[in-house]
């Protein structure tokens, strides 16, 4: 029933059944119908806003950055991914390394002597004579009074072989690498990495915007905390981390350490002072007779007073032979080289120990951390701008 309709029952014919609407009851029921009509299509216009597809553009923004910002971002954020790869990359290394000292090996000839030949080495021999001066009879040393034939060996020294020995041992360095130094490696390529990158991007973009005029854009304030103490927080919360990394490779490798290896080689057995050939013993031919001669002028030598009578191939062929001695390898029936197996044990020590592991881990994480919190802070300037 409309709302004059009301009015006529109430007023004229004084009905006051039970479907009377009275005029203020009919205002308030049209003011909710309105508003109820407004919230409907209020509610129907932000379900379409929110169906919109939102586009981000994350190129843009990093666009927006300044040089200066794009190259504080490389460097930092491929020191932190870098060294926090490269201290993963450690662990794992280390956590599969064995045992392995330093040796450095020498290497030798295996010689095989063999008397070939003589060479004859003609050698005065000198006496004294008495003669007569001013003074007196008086001694005088004479020179070549007589002549000593001395037959040197020719030596042909044969390679038959070669062996290694250690020339030094170090149990020291017992492992190859643990998380701080890969770490290390790792933040320092990232760096390198992220600088080369970024001078790429910024080279390809000016040429890619070449004569276009750029859009000078305020830079954005906004208030997303103290950049010093985001830094200041990831440096410390990256050495604490870098501090355990580190005392967990200590462990490792201290639990690994303390055994002992045995490193072997092989050396030729040796005859030694053995026959190697023969020569001539030497043959002294007296020139002179009147000649007071050392005792011991003549000494193993065959000895000619008639120099007439010396003949000095003759004396090479008929002269006693003498030996001559050396060292030389032991062979077996089939001329091979007969070997012998040397020792030496090894103590392998940790290289570092668990101090210096745990500072150079958190001296490492706290750089990475540090880069971390300066990457931090620029990617908000990239957000936000």
């Amino acid at each position: 029933m409309s709302t004059i309709g009301n009015w006529i029952n109430k007023n004229i014919t004084g009905n006051r059944g039970s479907g009377y609407v009275s005029d203020k009851e009919a205002r308030q029921l049209d003011q909710q119908g309105n508003q109820l009509k407004d919230d409907i299509n209020n509610i129907k216009d932000t379900v379409d806003h929110l169906s919109e597809p939102v586009q981000v553009s994350v190129e843009g923004s990093y666009s927006n950055l300044s040089t200066k910002d794009k190259f504080i971002l490389g460097a930092a954020g491929g020191a932190a991914v870098g060294g926090g790869l490269g201290a993963v990359k450690g662990m794992f290394d280390a956590a599969g390394d064995a045992m392995n000292p330093k040796v450095e090996w020498e290497t030798h000839k295996i010689i095989d002597p063999k008397v070939t030949g003589v060479d004859t080495v003609k050698q005065d021999i000198s006496g004294t004579t008495t003669v007569a001066t001013a003074d007196g009879l008086k001694e005088v040393e004479t020179s070549g009074a007589s002549v000593r034939y001395h037959f040197e060996p020719k030596i042909e020294y044969k390679e038959v072989g070669e062996y290694k020995t250690p020339k030094s041992i170090d149990g020291k360095f017992a492992f190859t690498t643990n998380s701080v130094v890969e770490g290390a490696k790792g933040a320092a390529i990232g760096a390198v990495v992220g600088v080369a990158g970024t001078a790429a991007y910024v080279a390809l973009d000016k040429i890619k915007h070449k004569g276009e005029e750029q859009e000078k854009k305020e830079p954005v304030n906004v208030n997303y905390g103290d950049d010093t103490k985001t830094i200041i927080k990831s440096g410390a919360i990256g050495a604490a981390v870098g501090a355990g990394v580190g005392l967990v490779d200590a462990t490792w490798e201290k639990l690994r350490t303390g055994g002992e290896q045995v490193i072997k080689w092989e050396v030729p057995k040796m005859e030694t002072g053995v026959k190697i050939g023969e020569v001539p013993q030497d043959a002294s031919v007296m020139i002179r007779q009147d000649v007071k001669y050392a005792p011991d002028a003549f000494k193993d030598s065959q000895l000619y007073r008639d120099p007439s009578k010396f003949d000095l191939e003759k004396h090479m062929k008929h002269a006693e032979d003498i030996d001559v001695k050396g060292d030389r390898p032991d062979k077996n029936l089939l001329g091979q080289v007969k070997m012998e197996e040397k020792t030496q044990t090894v103590t392998s020590e940790a290289r570092y120990g668990v101090v210096g592991t745990v500072l150079g881990g958190a001296v490492l994480g706290g750089v990475i951390g540090v880069a971390s919190g300066v990457a931090m802070n620029v990617l908000k300037k990239m957000v936000n701008s």
